[in-house]
């Protein structure tokens, strides 16, 4: 019997894209693996940006996370 995970399913799907993309540090590229957050936030609307190195490679995600609580309207978070 399969669970119905409602809106749950999205993040499970996107955990699953993320585990059959190789990603060792030090030996694998980020590229694979920024390609899936990217095609996954922007399916969602959620304002990302990548980060590179100083050479230009693709090292990591930026993406807003509005928040309701006191202090600024959004923050930044690594991902």
């Amino acid at each position: 019997m399969t669970r119905d995970l409602g809106p749950l399913r999205a993040v499970v799907d996107l955990a699953g894209e993320l585990i059959r993309r190789p990603s060792r540090a030090g030996l694998d590229a980020h590229e694979p693996v920024l390609v899936v957050l990217d095609v996954w936030l922007t399916g969602r609307g959620l304002p990302h940006r990548r980060l590179h190195d100083d050479t230009r490679r693709p090292v990591a995600q930026l993406v807003e996370i509005a928040g309701g609580g006191p202090g600024p309207g959004g923050r930044w978070t690594p991902v």
